[in-house]
């Protein structure tokens, strides 16, 4: 059996540039993709508000932790005057990932993902307690952490996960401030879900 550490981000796509982006505010959000994380996954949503998203919605993207590793590094995170890089007033800086980088490895049914509510609808299929349920109860709910929108898309991949056949488990980690979303186990023979 293969364990494999992954970090998964529920997003709408940047359609403009044609990429997802992940965050680069600090440098162990970094450095643990190049140590600890052995894929990154994408989900992506609809945003009933931005015209053209609907087609991606439920696309599932992947790229290897030590890839994006060596692209952030390649790109220059640290100059913010680089254009693959963004930020807003918050001081939250990201890095743009295009499509071209990255492996389109699945698909969400589009029922299931505008039934889940992470596409700007408003109702969702998961309960507040379906969401509670995915984090160990002995821990205090963080709402830094446990974003909706993020939640839902984890669910939404653990089921996913849980179909393919080379998954044999699908575990979430008992910290909710570990770095790694899900941990997969997976048939010897596989490199990956």
């Amino acid at each position: 059996m293969i364990y494999l550490n992954t970090e998964i981000k529920t997003q709408t796509p940047y359609l403009r540039a044609q990429c997802m982006s992940y965050p680069i505010k600090k440098m162990i959000q970094i450095n643990k993709l190049k140590d600890t994380i052995d894929y990154v996954y994408w989900l992506c949503t609809e945003d009933i508000n931005i015209p053209g998203t609907s087609p991606y919605s439920g696309r599932i993207y992947r790229i290897k932790g030590k890839d994006l590793y060596n692209y952030i590094n390649e790109k220059g995170y640290k100059d913010k005057n680089n254009a693959v890089i963004k930020s807003n007033k918050r001081g939250d800086i990201w890095i743009n990932i295009p499509f071209s980088k990255l492996k389109l490895v699945g698909y969400i049914d589009k029922d299931k993902m505008k039934k889940s509510g992470i596409g700007g609808t408003g109702n969702s299929i998961f309960s507040r307690t379906d969401m509670l349920e995915w984090y160990p109860s002995n821990y205090k709910l963080d709402s830094n952490k446990m974003n909706t929108k993020g939640m839902i898309g984890e669910m939404i991949m653990k089921e996913y996960f849980e179909s393919q056949e080379r998954v044999i488990e699908v575990e979430k980690p008992e910290d909710i401030y570990n770095p790694v979303d899900m941990i997969l186990t997976i048939k010897e023979k596989d490199k990956a879900a």
